[in-house]
């Protein structure tokens, strides 16, 4: 008797779904088999913006794809977040194989915790083309493409094009899972959601827009820290009073040899991102599961026949939906007989499914390209502090953020790649500057590094990448520092700003002072301890450093010692908002641009 009532709710459940499984059945025969029209005479100059991290399943032939398109006036940006990253010589590559075509590199550090959207902002930031086309790396194309995806742009009440997407190539069961979840699961779903719901639907597949609605959102940066990257950019892009809108094509998502791990992490991350972004949402996908319900029901009454005929007509009706809209689909790398095959697992992936969507109502950690994350309440990623160490590290942490407090030391920005915090002090001893004399008594700002964001060093010691990483950091630093101080109420009045920076007597002053004339600061000499008490000390301060070197970034003890000496980097106000102020910020923005364009090639 006690199970009556879920049993009652799981069959209202699974009428539901097969309710909602032929409205996605329908939606989707009339989507393809609608009039595709002839191409648009809209023709714009376009740039098609493709982030990139390693090397993909044939992403040479991807890349290409891309390259062959049937527009005229269009350039193809790649951007990767270090130039020893592999998929550099395939671009190399690619300039050599097609000359005509105007193709650059830019590499471009991680300045937000979401990396890709730190490398679109870059790519937006260097495009030419009237219209954006932003695309993931593993996606291929066929040559009518471009015209396809921005067309719908001639309309000016239309905003964002976005672009279905399917599996082909899969070489593995796990390949073959995230194929038939793609393809037969998740595009009919996209369909019923976008073209009968009105609900907002955005793919890394294809998002098509115009630079000047790109720019009026702010960019990229306005939700660089977002999980959910595409969800975002359409979202922004209807709360502008634009419509969203679907491609009349379906490109390939080239699978290759997927493996399980790398499906389960990605998956349940959309999950989870979905879940925080849009609960309501989250919720109804449990609708999408019939088989799952059915399965359910069949565990409650295994002994009752109707239960299990459920299930046997649920499994059949599921997998005669999949193989029909398996054959509207583009063949891409897959044969006919691959279509009857997939419909085959389908019971398979649907519990698989379901299994993730479990997965995602608990829990606020994804990983992402290698990274661990957490997600905040609206979808904002957030760093997690990896749990190795043991005890000892964790006191370190707990010591740090103890004399912080003490201190008064703050972030004075929200920005994940700001590497410096601030407190405030006072001079303490007649300084001279260049541009300015500080007495004693006049309030400074003492800069100090941001342990958690500092660009990490490999184990083996310093690189040129770490290097470049480290610089870049430095200067974007120092550059919210210069925005700031002119609106802060904390640091408005400060008269100059000071970093205490120690070395090993192996590093040599010389140095420091070319590294402190390259970031437009002066060295000052500290004065040396007087007395046994600041002796001690001295020795107190060179321990917690050594720890927090091992806490915070080991790689850099390589080739450290733990005496250390000192000397002081010093700033003017005046020279701050110089040097790193709003003024000089686009000619910094331009000369990043060209230093990190490695090759570009035009007609």
């Amino acid at each position: 008797m006690t199970r009556a009532p879920f049993a009652a709710v799981l069959i209202g459940a699974l009428c539901l779904s097969w309710l909602y499984w032929l409205c996605a059945w329908m939606a989707t025969r009339r989507f393809f088999r609608r009039n595709r029209g002839e191409c648009s005479e809209f023709k714009p100059t376009v740039s098609i913006l493709k982030p990139v991290k390693g090397v993909d399943a044939q992403a040479f032939k991807n890349f290409a794809s891309f390259c062959q398109q049937d527009f005229d006036d269009y350039e193809l940006l790649f951007g990767v977040a270090d130039g020893n990253d592999p998929a550099v010589a395939l671009v190399e590559q690619l300039q050599k194989e097609f000359p005509d075509r105007r193709i650059a590199l830019i590499v471009a550090p991680t300045m937000t915790l979401n990396p890709k959207s730190s490398t679109l902002e870059a790519l937006g930031r260097e495009a030419s083309g009237e219209v954006l086309v932003i695309s993931d790396a593993d996606m291929r194309v066929g040559s009518d493409y471009l015209s396809t995806v921005v067309a719908p742009l001639a309309d000016p009440k239309v905003g964002i094009v976005t672009c279905l997407y399917h599996g082909t190539h899969a070489r593995t069961l796990a390949a073959r899972l995230e194929g038939l979840h793609a393809g037969q699961m998740f595009l009919p779903s996209v369909i019923l959601a976008h073209e009968c719901l009105g609900q907002v639907v955005g793919m890394g597949a294809t998002l098509a827009l115009r630079k000047s609605d790109f720019q009026r959102i702010g960019g990229y940066s306005a939700f660089g820290d977002l999980l959910m990257d595409d969800f975002q950019l359409v979202d922004r892009i209807r709360k502008i009073g634009l419509e969203s809108q679907l491609a009349n094509c379906v490109v390939e998502n080239i699978l290759g040899n997927t493996q399980f791990i790398d499906q389960w992490r990605r998956e349940l991350r959309w999950a989870r991102g979905i879940r925080i972004t849009s609960p309501t949402k989250y919720l109804g996908i449990f609708l999408t599961y019939p088989i799952a319900l059915s399965a359910m029901l069949v565990a409650l009454y295994p002994l009752v026949m109707w239960t299990w005929v459920a299930l046997g007509v649920t499994v059949v009706c599921r997998a005669v939906i999949a193989w029909d809209i398996g054959r509207l689909l583009p063949a891409g790398g897959s044969p006919p007989s691959a279509v009857a095959t997939s419909a085959l697992l389908l019971p398979l992936r649907e519990l698989l499914s379901f299994t993730i969507w479990c997965g995602g109502l608990i829990g606020r950690k994804v990983y992402w390209r290698g990274q661990e994350f957490g997600l905040a309440r609206n979808g904002q990623l957030l760093r997690t502090i990896p749990k190795t160490g043991g005890p000892l590290r964790a006191a370190v942490r707990w010591l740090d953020a103890l004399l912080r407090r003490r201190q008064n030391i703050f972030e004075f920005t929200q920005s994940t790649a700001c590497m410096l915090r601030i407190s405030r002090s006072v001079c303490t001893r007649p300084i001279e500057l260049s541009h300015q004399t500080l007495s004693p008594g006049m309030p400074i700002g003492e800069l100090h590094i941001w342990n958690d964001q500092m660009p990490k060093m490999q184990l083996d010691g310093a690189s040129l990448a770490w290097a470049r990483q480290a610089e870049e950091h430095l200067d974007h630093s120092l550059r919210e520092l210069a925005r700031v101080v002119r609106s802060d109420g904390r640091l408005i009045d400060l008269d100059a700003f000071k970093i205490n920076f120690s070395l090993t007597p192996r590093g040599g002053r010389h140095q420091v002072k070319r590294f402190a004339r390259r970031i437009h600061f002066e060295t000052v000499e500290p004065p040396a301890p007087a007395g046994l008490l600041s002796r001690l000390h001295r020795i107190g301060e060179n321990v917690l450093i050594w720890l927090l070197i091992w806490t915070f970034n080991p790689g850099a003890l390589r080739n450290g010692k733990l005496m250390r000496m000192r000397t002081e980097l010093w700033i003017s106000r005046s020279e701050l908002l110089r040097r790193y102020g709003e003024q000089t910020s686009r000619d910094a923005t331009e000369f990043r641009g060209r230093r990190t364009r490695v090759r570009m090639k035009s007609t």
